[in-house]
């Protein structure tokens, strides 16, 4: 293939769909809602700050191509405000 879309790619970088993407050497595009940056947010455990720090690692990237936070879409009628 030469172009690849990975939706939750936090979690698609491991195992058996990792064998199949090194396998391609297409164009990878990751898709995930999980932020990169989880400050003070103490249900975050251990493996999802590792699936996020390994997913930048695995697309050659330190941060986000593009981010679009959760105000942002509030702000824009996306989603509803919530308290």
């Amino acid at each position: 293939f030469d172009f690849i879309v990975i939706d939750e790619c936090h979690r698609s970088i491991y195992g058996q769909w990792r064998r199949a993407l090194d396998h391609f050497d297409g164009i990878k595009l990751g898709l995930t809602a999980t932020p990169c940056v989880m400050r003070d947010v103490p249900e975050v455990d251990e493996e999802d700050r590792t699936a996020i720090r390994d997913t930048l690692r695995f697309f050659e990237v330190d941060r986000p191509t593009y981010s679009y936070s959760m105000r942002e879409a509030i702000a824009d009628g996306h989603l509803v405000p919530y308290e």
